[in-house]
């Protein structure tokens, strides 16, 4: 019964029974089946291809714990045993979800009004949402590019692919070497929290920067890769593909592009981040890596300098200008916050993140509009809360909607504890 047919019949531990109309998936563990109730409701029933006793007590723990948040399509349900197999329940990936990674092919995110922003968001969205995971005594055990959905209408991420997320300590689960901590792909430790920002690293770089971090001149001179030639490339002598003083696995012309061409993008501070994730110190030292949240800071500041040229092209803010036509940014206003600057430019938006350390780093508070007639740069309230501005004998109230228009030395209260100061 490692299989399952359309039309047959399986039963929930509730006693509910779902009939199955087709087969959406194949992998390793099992096939992912589209099934439906008495009542017509459809779900996905995941059934495994082999009577694991871990796996089912595992899945009935999770269910009983609860998903962190709504960002998983966590299991629902077991069914009950039939000829010793089984399988659980859980919701329907809305069809109009498509995989972010798959394999070494990057979902194009030019289909966006705003592709780095968008894939800045996504970043900081799976960063927040492995986070929770963490919190609620979780560990993802096999993070890696495959179980990465977005909606292409609205930007919103699900992740998939949850059955291996297991409390800590409870598994010493394989998984794909090349997403794997090294100490785990060398068999020298079981998978933990330290384990799961290795990967995360992983996971970031190769959305960011569309190739693997560790596979560059040296992975690619293997003709195959053998269970040796992974402890080589992905292990403890693994080397980061654009490490600034070990030049053996640079990346190669003509097969990892988009590493070359955008490493060259990115801010400093995002570069650097990825050449202490994957230095040599991180790599043999678990202690060292970076975690969920730092890279939330790290993504948020880089969120802060993206502007978008007159060339039609969003790009960093920078002295040399725009990465893509080199022309000018000319950029006329900043806004200072809590000592950090952010570029001003028309479509940038604030964050509560911005003015509290605590705001939610996806929640938008502001947006830079510019009057088509006038050419005013104005920062637009889309908050639920008053700013108020401070002129000569009195106060003006900035409501949901009002514009403030900027002018050098203006003093923006964002929050009774926040002020921006236009510069």
């Amino acid at each position: 019964m490692a299989k399952l047919k359309n039309g047959e019949n399986i039963k929930l531990q509730s006693g509910v029974n779902m009939t199955v109309l087709k087969q959406l998936g194949e992998g390793g563990q099992g096939c992912v089946y589209e099934v439906k109730d008495a009542s017509g409701h459809k779900y996905a029933l995941k059934w495994y291809k082999s009577p694991d006793k871990w796996m089912y007590n595992n899945i009935k723990q999770l269910i009983e714990i609860g998903s962190p948040s709504h960002d998983y399509i966590w299991p629902q349900m077991l069914t009950q045993k039939k000829e010793g197999y089984f399988g659980y329940l859980m919701k329907l990936r809305p069809p109009e979800y498509e995989d972010i990674m798959k394999g070494k092919q990057i979902v194009d995110f030019n289909k966006f009004d705003n592709p780095i922003l968008t894939k800045i968001t996504v970043a900081i969205k799976i960063c927040i949402a492995l986070k929770k995971l963490h919190a609620s005594g979780l560990v993802f055990y096999d993070l890696n590019d495959g179980g990465f959905f977005i909606n292409p209408k609205n930007g919103e991420v699900l992740i998939c692919d949850c059955d291996n997320v297991s409390p800590l300590g409870s598994s010493n689960m394989g998984g794909m070497m090349r997403f794997k901590a090294p100490e785990i792909v060398e068999g020298n430790s079981p998978a933990n929290k330290r384990t799961d920002y290795f990967s995360l690293s992983i996971v970031l770089f190769l959305l960011l920067y569309g190739n693997h971090p560790l596979e560059g001149a040296n992975a690619v001179s293997y003709p195959c890769f053998t269970p040796k030639v992974e402890k080589e490339v992905y292990g403890r002598n693994a080397v980061f593909i654009c490490d600034p003083e070990n030049s053996t696995n640079r990346p190669v012309k003509n097969i990892h592009t988009n590493v070359l061409n955008w490493w060259n993008l990115y801010p400093k501070n995002v570069n650097n981040a990825f050449i202490d994730a994957f230095s040599k110190e991180s790599i043999q030292n678990p202690e060292n890596r970076i975690r969920e949240t730092e890279w939330v800071n790290i993504l948020s500041r880089a969120r802060d300098l993206l502007v978008r040229c007159s060339c039609g092209e969003e790009t960093f803010a920078r002295k040399e200008g725009c990465y893509f036509c080199k022309s000018s940014l000319n950029i006329q206003f900043g806004l200072e916050i809590k000592g950090k600057k952010i570029p001003i430019k028309a479509g940038k938006f604030l964050y509560a993140s911005n003015i509290s350390s605590a705001g939610n780093f996806l929640k938008q508070i502001g947006k830079v509009v510019v009057n088509k007639k006038s050419g005013q740069i104005g920062l637009k309230n889309i908050s639920n809360a008053d700013w108020s501005i401070e002129s000569i004998g009195k106060i003006d109230i900035i409501k949901n909607s009002d514009v403030c228009i900027l002018e050098k030395g203006k003093k923006i209260s964002l929050s009774n504890e926040t002020t921006a100061i236009v510069i």
